[in-house]
């Protein structure tokens, strides 16, 4: 069940990391907003959704396990495996998977839904459909693919759909100005693809349901598109007061306004929020590209070295849960071997294994974090190695290794592998032990290999020793 402990802090190191840039994108972001630089405070909270989807931190703890270990294959960062870590991984998982289960249920459902309503719609009357038409020409080649239909379904105007995009109308007469108002705005939004990125932090708050700052996210996200589209348009298009005065009018006449979709029309202290935003921006005339860059570089430095720092205290927090869980016992299983009874055999060096070996990470239970006393249970297939997950030692220790190999007929071998990936070992079946005399500073693994045409089963408990 080793693979609940990987997703469960793939899961938290992920949102995490997710968190903190937003919360960085959010402070540089105020900055970059008074200086009057709104479009690039938006783009960079697009940027921001990488780090809640794409596992940075797990990644740069895996790349720092291979760099550390020789480049072994694996897919798993060094982590310290107890039985109380193991189970709070597996009640995560558990709650993890119900949520997001539910989740996506209920973004199907609205997909349905939504489906159910494009099917229902209507062509609109000619001089709309004309209107529409020779917008989305004047617009370029984004626009030319969109389509406008109405629907007794909605209140409000609205534009749905990520790769087809159609334009939706509720049954209302509007005059020629305020049509053009609605659609330049839901052709703006269409340009700034801002259907996909709402659809995106959905779906991040289903994958990160239990951290509040996915929901936030999501919130900031709706805002700064509406915020994005109304600078763009009051820019190049409209005054800022005559832009706003027919939205004014428009929601003076409709209700019950939804958030599924992306939507022109919102309450007044959202229309007020958006005005302000807006403002600020439209007012500024000097804007200075000097301080943008900075600030787009700060924001990209800090957020590299939040990563690194969640990195390397994750490792500390996952050693400080391994302290704190372990089971102080100095027995391997329910059996104790002894050592001195156990058969001391020639050990051996090789530079690199087989290439037709192929490699997995086997499940270690601290036994003791005092002493370093760790045991392990594998069955190794044919033709197969079985690696313990990283751990430091010194060069002024050992690596004591006590075991059983069984059947006791097959030979295995049995020792470390160093930082820089020597490989040392020996051949043993049956009872074995091996004190590993150390050289070098760093992570060490322990592993078994079996080149036998039948799986054995190998174990024991390895310890580091001063």
């Amino acid at each position: 069940m080793i693979w609940t402990i990987n997703l469960m802090y793939l899961i938290l190191w992920t949102s995490l990391s997710g968190a903190i840039v937003s919360v960085i994108w959010f402070a540089i972001g105020r900055l970059l907003e008074k200086a009057g630089f709104l479009h690039i405070t938006y783009t960079l909270l697009k940027v921001a959704i990488l780090f809640w989807f794409v596992p940075i931190t797990y990644g740069v703890l895996l790349l720092r396990t291979q760099i550390m270990d020789g480049f072994h294959l694996s897919f798993s960062p060094d982590l310290f495996i107890t039985p109380g870590i193991l189970w709070t991984a597996t009640v995560f998982c558990i709650v993890w998977f119900a949520g997001v289960v539910i989740g996506i249920a209920q973004y199907v459902m609205q997909r349905v839904k939504m489906s159910k309503m494009m099917r229902h719609a209507v062509s609109c009357p000619k001089e709309v459909d004309q209107q529409f038409t020779q917008m989305c020409m004047a617009e370029g080649k984004y626009a030319r693919r969109v389509r406008v239909r109405q629907s007794y379904q909605i209140e409000i105007p609205r534009v749905t759909g990520i790769i087809h995009s159609t334009v939706m109308l509720p049954m209302k007469i509007y005059s020629v100005g305020e049509r053009n108002v609605i659609f330049k705005h839901e052709l703006t939004h269409v340009k700034h693809h801002d259907i996909l990125f709402r659809n995106l932090t959905r779906l991040l708050c289903i994958v990160h349901f239990m951290n509040p700052f996915a929901w936030w996210f999501n919130r900031q996200m709706r805002k700064w598109s509406e915020y994005a589209c109304d600078y763009e348009i009051c820019r190049h298009n409209y005054k800022l007061k005559v832009y706003y005065q027919i939205i004014l009018d428009m929601a003076e006449k409709s209700i019950n306004a939804q958030i599924s979709g992306v939507q022109l029309l919102e309450n007044e202290s959202e229309l007020r929020e958006r005005m302000e935003h807006v403002m600020k921006c439209y007012k500024k005339k000097n804007k200075s590209k000097l301080v943008a860059g900075i600030l787009v570089s700060c924001i990209t430095l800090l957020s590299g070295s939040s990563v690194y720092a969640v990195s390397a205290a994750s490792i500390s927090a996952n050693e400080q849960w391994r302290n704190a869980t372990v089971v102080e016992t100095e027995e391997v299983g329910s059996q104790k071997i002894d050592i001195e009874e156990a058969t001391e055999l020639i050990e051996m060096t090789e530079t690199s294994r087989a290439r037709n070996i192929e490699v997995s990470v086997g499940e270690v239970q601290v036994l003791s974090a005092r002493s370093g006393l760790s045991s392990f249970n594998w069955n190794v297939r044919a033709n197969k190695e079985v690696n313990s997950p990283g751990f430091h030692a010194t060069s002024s220790q050992s690596i004591k290794v006590v075991g059983m190999a069984s059947p006791d007929t097959k030979y295995v071998k049995v020792g470390i592998i160093e930082p820089d990936g020597k490989r040392r070992y020996i051949s043993a079946k049956g009872d074995f032990a091996h004190t590993f005399k150390l050289t070098k500073n760093g992570s060490y693994r322990v592993y078994a290999e079996n080149k036998n045409g039948s799986a054995v089963n190998v174990a024991g408990a390895y310890q580091v020793v001063d």
